[in-house]
């Protein structure tokens, strides 16, 4: 049960044993504090999102407090009201970090081989990413993959705090684009039937050795040779030997 006065909005409650009515105001203060204890005491590992989880508790109170029954005391009730709200809001930051770390446990897995040549792949498709990426982001790939949370990249890269959320998320999908950019890339390459044969014929027309071709492209000799033996091309590397060679990337597939 609630009233209303001139100055502010009253709810019955039991409160020490006894029943009366109590401020809205007032109940606004105990949520505030109880909220900040249950942060400091169980989430002190989400401390920059803590602002946004007591009010998000704040409104749960006041949300739930047309509800509540003066029969069970109205502290418990809110502590009840902010427990559950908290939790639901980490659950909700955990299930992000989850997310946003799922590039890196991709890229972990490229780099889970059975082979040489398989690593070989691995190290290629990071470099094409990292290569790609802005300083910044580079820097939160690599924390990330020493086990910092997104709070504790956000604090080494020195975020300013009311920004860290936003630019957090800014950073993660920009990283996230471009790394589906490249996959989709080379899942198109993986799908090429590439001429090799005709590949090797020029070289040898034109006397270019493999080296002359690492040197094109920008690889190493070995992994031209590993490129000739499986007919595993980039299109960014046929486009520059198509153009050596005075033909289009269409001229060099079968």
């Amino acid at each position: 049960m609630s009233k209303a006065t001139t100055s502010t909005k009253e709810y019955e409650c039991l409160h020490l044993g006894k029943v009366q009515f109590i401020s809205e105001n007032m109940i606004i203060t105990w949520a505030t504090d109880m909220a900040g204890v249950i942060l400091n005491v169980k989430y002190s590992s989400f401390e920059d999102n803590h602002d946004d989880f007591k009010q998000a508790a704040i409104e749960a109170v006041l949300q739930a407090l047309p509800n509540y029954v003066p029969t069970g005391e109205i502290k418990a009730y809110i502590s009840t009201c902010i427990n559950y709200r908290i939790r639901d809001e980490a659950k909700k930051i955990i299930n992000y970090r989850k997310r946003v770390q799922a590039l890196s446990e991709e890229l972990l897995q490229e780099c889970t081989c059975d082979d040489l040549d398989n690593h070989i792949d691995a190290r290629a498709f990071i470099k094409q990413l990292t290569d790609e990426l802005t300083a910044t982001e580079r820097r939160v790939v690599e924390l990330n993959l020493d086990g910092y949370t997104d709070d504790e990249i956000a604090v080494t890269l020195k975020m300013p705090s009311s920004e860290r959320k936003s630019v957090m998320n800014i950073l993660w999908g920009g990283i996230t684009l471009k790394a589906q950019r490249i996959k989709s890339q080379k899942d198109k390459e993986d799908g090429m039937a590439v001429n090799t044969a005709k590949i090797k014929g020029l070289m040898a027309q034109n006397d270019d050795t493999q080296q002359n071709i690492a040197d094109l492209i920008g690889v190493s000799r070995y992994t031209v040779n590993k490129m000739l033996k499986s007919d595993d091309w980039r299109v960014s590397d046929l486009a520059k030997i198509a153009e050596h060679y005075g033909l289009t990337v269409k001229d060099l597939l079968k």
